[in-house]
Protein backbone atom coordinates (compact mmCIF):
# COMPACT_ATOMS: atom_id res chain seq x y z
CA UNK A 1 0.00 0.00 0.00
CA UNK A 2 2.79 2.42 0.93
CA UNK A 3 4.69 1.75 -2.26
CA UNK A 4 1.62 2.51 -4.31
CA UNK A 5 0.92 5.63 -2.29
CA UNK A 6 4.34 7.15 -2.75
CA UNK A 7 4.58 6.16 -6.41
CA UNK A 8 1.21 7.81 -6.77
CA UNK A 9 2.52 10.96 -5.09
CA UNK A 10 5.52 11.11 -7.40
CA UNK A 11 3.31 10.60 -10.45
CA UNK A 12 0.99 13.36 -9.25
CA UNK A 13 3.98 15.58 -8.70
CA UNK A 14 5.28 15.02 -12.23
CA UNK A 15 1.80 15.38 -13.69
CA UNK A 16 1.17 18.62 -11.87
CA UNK A 17 4.58 19.86 -12.96
CA UNK A 18 3.75 19.30 -16.61
CA UNK A 19 0.46 21.20 -16.25
CA UNK A 20 1.60 23.93 -13.89
CA UNK A 21 1.38 27.47 -15.21
CA UNK A 22 3.21 28.90 -12.17
CA UNK A 23 6.51 27.07 -12.64
CA UNK A 24 9.34 29.51 -11.97
CA UNK A 25 13.01 29.71 -12.80
CA UNK A 26 14.90 29.85 -9.52
CA UNK A 27 18.32 31.48 -9.66
CA UNK A 28 18.92 32.34 -6.03
CA UNK A 29 17.42 29.32 -4.27
CA UNK A 30 19.38 28.47 -1.14
CA UNK A 31 21.31 25.23 -1.43
CA UNK A 32 20.37 22.15 0.57
CA UNK A 33 21.71 18.68 0.02
CA UNK A 34 20.64 15.20 0.95
CA UNK A 35 20.87 11.51 0.19
CA UNK A 36 17.93 9.22 -0.59
CA UNK A 37 18.66 5.60 -1.30
CA UNK A 38 20.93 5.57 -4.36
CA UNK A 39 20.04 9.12 -5.40
CA UNK A 40 21.93 12.16 -4.25
CA UNK A 41 20.50 15.57 -4.95
CA UNK A 42 20.85 19.24 -4.27
CA UNK A 43 18.32 22.01 -4.31
CA UNK A 44 19.21 24.25 -7.18
CA UNK A 45 21.73 23.24 -9.81
CA UNK A 46 22.94 20.83 -10.89
CA UNK A 47 20.98 17.61 -10.31
CA UNK A 48 23.24 14.63 -9.59
CA UNK A 49 22.33 10.98 -10.03
CA UNK A 50 24.37 7.98 -9.01
CA UNK A 51 24.50 5.42 -11.84
CA UNK A 52 26.51 2.30 -12.47
CA UNK A 53 28.63 1.72 -15.54
CA UNK A 54 29.24 -1.54 -17.31
CA UNK A 55 31.97 -2.43 -14.84
CA UNK A 56 29.46 -2.01 -12.02
CA UNK A 57 31.37 0.98 -10.72
CA UNK A 58 29.37 3.83 -9.33
CA UNK A 59 29.90 7.15 -11.06
CA UNK A 60 28.17 10.48 -10.65
CA UNK A 61 26.48 11.92 -13.68
CA UNK A 62 25.68 15.62 -13.60
CA UNK A 63 22.51 16.80 -15.24
CA UNK A 64 21.98 20.50 -15.87
CA UNK A 65 18.67 21.47 -14.29
CA UNK A 66 17.17 24.63 -15.73
CA UNK A 67 14.55 25.16 -13.08
CA UNK A 68 13.00 23.88 -9.90
CA UNK A 69 9.37 22.84 -10.18
CA UNK A 70 6.78 23.80 -7.59
CA UNK A 71 3.88 21.46 -6.83
CA UNK A 72 1.06 21.44 -4.30
CA UNK A 73 -0.36 18.08 -3.16
CA UNK A 74 -3.32 17.57 -0.87
CA UNK A 75 -3.73 14.23 0.88
CA UNK A 76 -7.01 13.24 2.50
CA UNK A 77 -7.04 10.29 4.83
CA UNK A 78 -9.10 8.63 7.52
CA UNK A 79 -7.87 8.26 11.06
CA UNK A 80 -7.79 4.47 10.90
CA UNK A 81 -6.08 4.24 7.47
CA UNK A 82 -2.49 3.19 8.06
CA UNK A 83 -1.51 4.21 4.54
CA UNK A 84 -1.95 7.87 5.41
CA UNK A 85 -1.04 7.74 9.06
CA UNK A 86 1.20 10.72 9.89
CA UNK A 87 3.76 8.56 11.66
CA UNK A 88 4.23 6.25 8.69
CA UNK A 89 4.25 9.07 6.16
CA UNK A 90 6.87 10.98 8.12
CA UNK A 91 9.06 7.91 8.38
CA UNK A 92 8.91 7.09 4.68
CA UNK A 93 9.21 10.66 3.44
CA UNK A 94 12.19 11.25 5.70
CA UNK A 95 13.78 8.10 4.34
CA UNK A 96 13.90 9.26 0.75
CA UNK A 97 14.35 12.93 1.56
CA UNK A 98 17.48 12.21 3.53
CA UNK A 99 16.96 14.66 6.40
CA UNK A 100 14.59 15.04 9.31
CA UNK A 101 11.41 17.10 9.43
CA UNK A 102 7.76 16.80 10.35
CA UNK A 103 4.64 16.44 8.24
CA UNK A 104 1.98 18.67 9.75
CA UNK A 105 -1.66 17.85 10.42
CA UNK A 106 -4.07 20.04 8.52
CA UNK A 107 -1.22 22.33 7.58
CA UNK A 108 1.53 22.77 5.01
CA UNK A 109 5.17 21.84 4.90
CA UNK A 110 7.77 22.46 2.26
CA UNK A 111 9.84 19.46 1.26
CA UNK A 112 12.21 18.55 -1.55
CA UNK A 113 11.26 15.79 -3.96
CA UNK A 114 14.34 14.59 -5.85
CA UNK A 115 13.95 13.66 -9.48
CA UNK A 116 13.45 9.95 -9.59
CA UNK A 117 11.16 7.08 -8.85
CA UNK A 118 10.58 5.67 -5.36
CA UNK A 119 10.91 1.88 -5.23
CA UNK A 120 9.92 0.03 -2.06
CA UNK A 121 9.70 -3.53 -3.36
CA UNK A 122 12.44 -4.47 -0.94
CA UNK A 123 12.09 -2.84 2.46
CA UNK A 124 15.81 -3.18 3.11
CA UNK A 125 16.93 -1.49 -0.11
CA UNK A 126 14.46 1.24 -0.88
CA UNK A 127 15.81 3.52 -3.55
CA UNK A 128 14.96 5.89 -6.37
CA UNK A 129 15.44 5.34 -10.05
CA UNK A 130 14.18 7.48 -12.89
CA UNK A 131 12.36 6.39 -15.99
CA UNK A 132 10.48 9.53 -16.91
CA UNK A 133 11.14 12.53 -19.16
CA UNK A 134 12.01 15.07 -16.47
CA UNK A 135 15.24 15.09 -14.52
CA UNK A 136 14.07 17.94 -12.34
CA UNK A 137 14.15 18.23 -8.62
CA UNK A 138 10.98 19.83 -7.30
CA UNK A 139 9.90 21.79 -4.29
CA UNK A 140 6.50 20.57 -3.14
CA UNK A 141 4.05 21.67 -0.49
CA UNK A 142 1.88 18.94 0.92
CA UNK A 143 -1.26 19.28 3.05
CA UNK A 144 -2.20 16.18 5.02
CA UNK A 145 -5.80 16.23 6.27
CA UNK A 146 -6.60 13.33 8.59
CA UNK A 147 -10.33 13.00 9.20
CA UNK A 148 -11.60 11.50 12.43
CA UNK A 149 -13.19 8.09 12.84
CA UNK A 150 -16.01 8.04 15.34
CA UNK A 151 -16.81 5.03 17.49
CA UNK A 152 -19.78 5.36 19.80
CA UNK A 153 -22.28 3.31 21.75
CA UNK A 154 -26.02 3.75 21.56
CA UNK A 155 -29.24 2.04 22.64
CA UNK A 156 -32.19 1.40 20.36
CA UNK A 157 -35.67 0.54 21.57
CA UNK A 158 -37.56 -1.25 18.82
CA UNK A 159 -40.98 -2.82 18.51
CA UNK A 160 -40.59 -6.57 18.06
CA UNK A 161 -42.63 -6.30 14.85
CA UNK A 162 -40.39 -3.57 13.35
CA UNK A 163 -36.79 -4.64 13.93
CA UNK A 164 -35.41 -2.75 10.86
CA UNK A 165 -32.78 -5.43 10.28
CA UNK A 166 -31.47 -5.40 13.85
CA UNK A 167 -31.28 -8.31 16.25
CA UNK A 168 -32.10 -8.16 19.93
CA UNK A 169 -28.94 -7.46 21.94
CA UNK A 170 -25.60 -6.34 20.48
CA UNK A 171 -25.45 -4.97 16.91
CA UNK A 172 -22.62 -3.15 15.10
CA UNK A 173 -23.28 -0.78 12.23
CA UNK A 174 -20.80 1.07 10.02
CA UNK A 175 -21.90 4.58 9.07
CA UNK A 176 -20.35 6.70 6.31
CA UNK A 177 -19.53 10.07 7.77
CA UNK A 178 -17.28 13.06 7.04
CA UNK A 179 -15.08 12.68 3.95
CA UNK A 180 -16.22 9.08 3.52
CA UNK A 181 -14.44 7.97 6.68
CA UNK A 182 -16.53 5.10 8.02
CA UNK A 183 -17.51 5.26 11.66
CA UNK A 184 -18.59 2.43 13.91
CA UNK A 185 -21.68 2.50 16.12
CA UNK A 186 -22.30 -0.22 18.68
CA UNK A 187 -26.05 -0.54 19.22
CA UNK A 188 -27.64 -2.44 22.07
CA UNK A 189 -31.15 -3.24 20.86
CA UNK A 190 -33.99 -3.53 23.38
CA UNK A 191 -37.28 -4.96 22.16
CA UNK A 192 -40.90 -4.75 23.25
CA UNK A 193 -44.39 -5.17 21.83
CA UNK A 194 -44.76 -8.95 22.00
CA UNK A 195 -47.79 -10.48 23.70
CA UNK A 196 -46.96 -12.64 26.74
CA UNK A 197 -48.90 -15.08 28.89
CA UNK A 198 -48.74 -15.92 32.58
CA UNK A 199 -48.82 -19.36 34.20
CA UNK A 200 -52.64 -19.48 33.87
CA UNK A 201 -52.61 -18.55 30.17
CA UNK A 202 -53.80 -14.96 30.64
CA UNK A 203 -52.63 -12.72 27.78
CA UNK A 204 -50.91 -9.34 28.26
CA UNK A 205 -49.85 -6.69 25.77
CA UNK A 206 -46.47 -5.00 26.23
CA UNK A 207 -45.06 -1.59 25.37
CA UNK A 208 -42.16 0.74 26.04
CA UNK A 209 -42.82 3.46 28.58
CA UNK A 210 -39.65 5.49 28.78
CA UNK A 211 -36.62 3.23 29.11
CA UNK A 212 -38.46 0.04 30.05
CA UNK A 213 -40.79 -2.52 28.49
CA UNK A 214 -43.92 -2.95 30.66
CA UNK A 215 -47.01 -5.11 30.61
CA UNK A 216 -49.94 -2.95 29.58
CA UNK A 217 -52.42 -4.65 31.94
CA UNK A 218 -52.35 -5.55 35.64
CA UNK A 219 -51.51 -9.18 36.33
CA UNK A 220 -54.08 -11.78 37.45
CA UNK A 221 -52.50 -15.28 37.72
CA UNK A 222 -53.33 -17.66 40.56
CA UNK A 223 -50.17 -19.75 39.99
CA UNK A 224 -46.45 -19.10 39.75
CA UNK A 225 -44.63 -20.36 36.67
CA UNK A 226 -43.51 -23.45 38.62
CA UNK A 227 -47.18 -24.38 39.11
CA UNK A 228 -47.41 -23.49 42.80
CA UNK A 229 -50.47 -21.61 44.05
CA UNK A 230 -50.29 -17.90 44.79
CA UNK A 231 -51.78 -17.85 48.31
CA UNK A 232 -53.48 -14.45 48.62
CA UNK A 233 -54.60 -13.48 45.13
CA UNK A 234 -57.49 -11.10 45.68
CA UNK A 235 -60.31 -9.74 43.55
CA UNK A 236 -61.69 -6.36 44.54
CA UNK A 237 -65.13 -6.50 46.16
CA UNK A 238 -67.27 -3.89 47.89
CA UNK A 239 -70.92 -2.95 48.15
CA UNK A 240 -70.31 -0.21 45.56
CA UNK A 241 -68.46 -2.63 43.23
CA UNK A 242 -69.84 -6.11 43.87
CA UNK A 243 -69.24 -7.74 40.46
CA UNK A 244 -66.05 -9.76 40.97
CA UNK A 245 -65.87 -11.03 37.39
CA UNK A 246 -66.05 -7.51 35.95
CA UNK A 247 -63.57 -6.24 38.53
CA UNK A 248 -61.12 -9.04 37.68
CA UNK A 249 -61.38 -8.46 33.93
CA UNK A 250 -60.97 -4.70 34.25
CA UNK A 251 -58.45 -4.35 37.05
CA UNK A 252 -56.67 -7.67 37.53
CA UNK A 253 -55.93 -9.09 40.97
CA UNK A 254 -54.46 -7.51 44.10
CA UNK A 255 -51.46 -9.19 45.76
CA UNK A 256 -49.51 -8.77 48.97
CA UNK A 257 -45.81 -8.00 48.53
CA UNK A 258 -45.00 -11.56 49.61
CA UNK A 259 -47.27 -12.92 46.86
CA UNK A 260 -45.73 -10.60 44.30
CA UNK A 261 -42.12 -11.68 44.98
CA UNK A 262 -42.97 -15.35 45.74
CA UNK A 263 -42.16 -15.50 49.44
CA UNK A 264 -44.23 -17.01 52.28
CA UNK A 265 -46.32 -14.50 54.20
CA UNK A 266 -44.24 -12.87 56.91
CA UNK A 267 -40.94 -14.22 55.54
CA UNK A 268 -37.75 -12.30 56.34
CA UNK A 269 -35.86 -13.92 53.44
CA UNK A 270 -34.72 -12.00 50.39
CA UNK A 271 -36.53 -12.81 47.12
CA UNK A 272 -34.84 -15.18 44.68
CA UNK A 273 -32.92 -13.31 41.96
CA UNK A 274 -32.77 -14.21 38.28
CA UNK A 275 -29.29 -13.60 36.80
CA UNK A 276 -28.41 -12.10 40.17
CA UNK A 277 -30.48 -9.02 39.26
CA UNK A 278 -34.22 -9.56 38.74
CA UNK A 279 -37.03 -10.78 41.02
CA UNK A 280 -39.34 -12.84 38.81
CA UNK A 281 -42.00 -13.43 41.47
CA UNK A 282 -45.37 -14.01 39.84
CA UNK A 283 -44.25 -12.60 36.46
CA UNK A 284 -43.82 -14.81 33.36
CA UNK A 285 -40.39 -16.16 32.41
CA UNK A 286 -38.11 -13.35 31.20
CA UNK A 287 -40.02 -10.69 33.16
CA UNK A 288 -39.67 -9.28 36.65
CA UNK A 289 -41.34 -7.35 39.46
CA UNK A 290 -40.32 -3.69 38.96
CA UNK A 291 -37.34 -2.53 40.94
CA UNK A 292 -37.25 1.03 42.25
CA UNK A 293 -35.52 2.49 39.20
CA UNK A 294 -38.22 1.03 36.94
CA UNK A 295 -40.92 2.73 38.99
CA UNK A 296 -38.99 5.99 39.36
CA UNK A 297 -38.70 6.20 35.56
CA UNK A 298 -42.49 6.57 35.39
CA UNK A 299 -42.46 9.61 37.69
CA UNK A 300 -41.08 11.89 34.97
CA UNK A 301 -44.17 11.41 32.77
CA UNK A 302 -46.66 12.76 35.29
CA UNK A 303 -49.88 11.09 36.41
CA UNK A 304 -52.16 12.22 33.51
CA UNK A 305 -49.85 10.57 30.95
CA UNK A 306 -50.04 7.25 32.84
CA UNK A 307 -53.73 7.19 33.80
CA UNK A 308 -56.44 5.79 31.53
CA UNK A 309 -58.93 8.16 29.90
CA UNK A 310 -61.90 6.52 31.65
CA UNK A 311 -63.04 5.15 35.05
CA UNK A 312 -60.98 7.59 37.14
CA UNK A 313 -62.79 10.28 39.13
CA UNK A 314 -60.36 12.58 37.30
CA UNK A 315 -59.25 10.72 34.13
CA UNK A 316 -55.84 11.12 32.53
CA UNK A 317 -54.86 11.49 28.88
CA UNK A 318 -52.91 8.18 28.75
CA UNK A 319 -50.36 9.65 26.33
CA UNK A 320 -47.84 6.94 27.33
CA UNK A 321 -50.44 4.17 26.73
CA UNK A 322 -49.49 2.74 30.13
CA UNK A 323 -53.27 2.66 30.84
CA UNK A 324 -53.24 2.72 34.62
CA UNK A 325 -56.77 1.93 35.84
CA UNK A 326 -58.04 2.98 39.31
CA UNK A 327 -57.95 -0.59 40.68
CA UNK A 328 -58.11 0.34 44.37
CA UNK A 329 -56.26 -1.48 47.16
CA UNK A 330 -56.80 -4.00 49.96
CA UNK A 331 -56.21 -2.46 53.38
CA UNK A 332 -55.24 -5.11 55.98
CA UNK A 333 -55.80 -2.67 58.83
CA UNK A 334 -59.51 -2.33 58.00
CA UNK A 335 -59.75 -5.71 56.26
CA UNK A 336 -61.49 -3.94 53.38
CA UNK A 337 -61.06 -3.17 49.70
CA UNK A 338 -60.84 0.59 49.28
CA UNK A 339 -60.58 3.48 46.80
CA UNK A 340 -61.62 1.88 43.51
CA UNK A 341 -61.95 4.69 40.91
CA UNK A 342 -59.70 6.91 43.02
CA UNK A 343 -56.37 5.13 43.59
CA UNK A 344 -54.01 2.43 42.33
CA UNK A 345 -50.64 1.19 43.63
CA UNK A 346 -47.95 -1.02 42.11
CA UNK A 347 -45.48 -3.08 44.12
CA UNK A 348 -41.73 -2.95 43.53
CA UNK A 349 -39.29 -5.65 44.69
CA UNK A 350 -37.62 -3.25 47.13
CA UNK A 351 -37.90 -4.01 50.85
CA UNK A 352 -37.16 -1.53 53.64
CA UNK A 353 -34.02 -1.98 55.73
CA UNK A 354 -35.97 -3.38 58.68
CA UNK A 355 -37.98 -5.68 56.41
CA UNK A 356 -41.38 -4.44 57.55
CA UNK A 357 -42.43 -2.51 54.44
CA UNK A 358 -41.83 -2.30 50.70
CA UNK A 359 -41.76 0.41 48.06
CA UNK A 360 -44.69 1.04 45.72
CA UNK A 361 -45.73 3.55 43.09
CA UNK A 362 -48.98 5.45 43.78
CA UNK A 363 -51.46 7.14 41.47
CA UNK A 364 -54.49 8.92 42.96
CA UNK A 365 -57.37 10.83 41.39
CA UNK A 366 -56.26 14.17 42.83
CA UNK A 367 -52.46 14.07 42.38
CA UNK A 368 -50.73 15.15 39.19
CA UNK A 369 -47.65 12.97 39.83
CA UNK A 370 -46.88 9.33 40.43
CA UNK A 371 -45.58 9.17 44.02
CA UNK A 372 -43.05 6.66 45.38
CA UNK A 373 -44.31 5.44 48.74
CA UNK A 374 -43.73 2.67 51.30
CA UNK A 375 -46.36 0.41 52.88
CA UNK A 376 -46.36 -2.72 55.04
CA UNK A 377 -46.05 -5.85 52.95
CA UNK A 378 -49.50 -7.27 53.77
CA UNK A 379 -51.34 -4.58 51.79
CA UNK A 380 -52.96 -5.76 48.56
CA UNK A 381 -51.75 -3.82 45.48
CA UNK A 382 -51.70 -4.30 41.71
CA UNK A 383 -48.69 -5.75 39.89
CA UNK A 384 -47.16 -4.87 36.53
CA UNK A 385 -44.12 -6.66 35.08
CA UNK A 386 -41.00 -5.32 33.33
CA UNK A 387 -38.97 -7.20 30.74
CA UNK A 388 -35.52 -8.49 31.75
CA UNK A 389 -33.15 -6.48 29.56
CA UNK A 390 -29.61 -5.88 30.77
CA UNK A 391 -29.14 -2.78 28.60
CA UNK A 392 -31.77 -0.95 30.64
CA UNK A 393 -30.17 -1.34 34.05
Amino acid sequence: MFKKLFIYLIMISASLSMRAQTTECVRTFSSACGQAGNVSFSVGQPFYQQIKNASDLEIAEGVQQAQILYNHIVLDGCQNDEAVSPTRLVADFNFFRGYDSTIQFNGEELFILPAGHYDSTDVDSRHYSWDGPFNYDSVTTMVLDVWPIYEKYDTLRLDIHDMQGFDEGDNDRTLVTLKGCDSLVHYYVLTCGEDITDADGNLYNTLFVGRYCWTQQNLQPTHYTNGEDIPNNMIYYSQEHPNRDENLEQYGRLYTWYDAVNLPEGSTDDPVLTDGIFVQGLCPEGWHIPYERNMENLVSFGAPALKSTNLWLEPGNNSTRFTAYPAGIFNPNTNRFENMLGETRYWTDHSSADGSSATNGVLTHSCSELVIDSKTKNYGFSVRCVKNQIGNL
